[in-house]
């Protein structure tokens, strides 16, 4: 009957390693399974299997399934009401105590680091606004010399007597709208 089990767990094993079931990552996900719970009886035969086929590993699996069952025996350590606090204050303390290492900044590292394109940027924009202003200028000034030079000839040719009458037709401008609507009344 040993015989017959023997067997049939070498059958298992050989065609769960021809099939690629049971590899080594299977196997060691097996042993964690079996350092949390109790393996069920498929998980169970899986492993007599596997352990079957590689003997070595047989010694290792009952050592380790031994120690298990012992923890698993030990009653669980009192932890403190408040332990989460504890652990907390514990890396707060760490980092506190930790030497922070502060970089000393050069004027020419911030410069070139943030603002740099950032002043780089505004000059730009600046002497562009500068160049259109100053061109702005010149093209008046341009266009002013260019007004009193098509003026100048004819105000240097003209008479004295377009001048007389200049304050007349000065004061023609600052005539009230009373003295047209007079005007007009006397008209009709």
């Amino acid at each position: 009957m040993a015989r017959v089990a023997k067997l049939n767990a070498t059958l298992i094993a050989t065609r769960l390693l021809k099939d690629h079931k049971m590899n080594e990552s299977a196997y060691q996900q097996l042993r964690e399974i079996a350092w949390k719970r109790r393996l069920t009886p498929l998980e169970e035969k899986e492993m007599v299997a596997y352990l079957s086929l590689l003997p070595e590993e047989q010694a290792a699996w009952d050592e380790e399934r031994q120690l298990t069952q012992l923890l698993q025996r030990l009653p669980d350590a009192p932890v403190a009401s408040n332990f989460t606090a504890q652990v907390m204050q514990a890396v707060h303390r760490e980092f506190a105590d930790a030497p922070r290492t502060v970089e000393k900044k050069t004027w020419w590292s911030v410069l070139a680091g943030r603002w740099l394109p950032r002043t780089a940027t505004a000059f730009v924009l600046v002497a562009a606004g500068m160049s259109a202003w100053q061109q702005m200028r010149i093209s008046r000034r341009l266009d002013t010399a260019r007004s009193l030079t098509a003026v100048s000839p004819v105000a240097g040719s003209q008479d004295v007597e377009v001048w007389q009458d200049f304050d007349a037709i000065l004061r023609l401008g600052q005539l009230s709208a009373q003295v047209d609507t007079d005007l007009l009344k006397a008209l009709q």
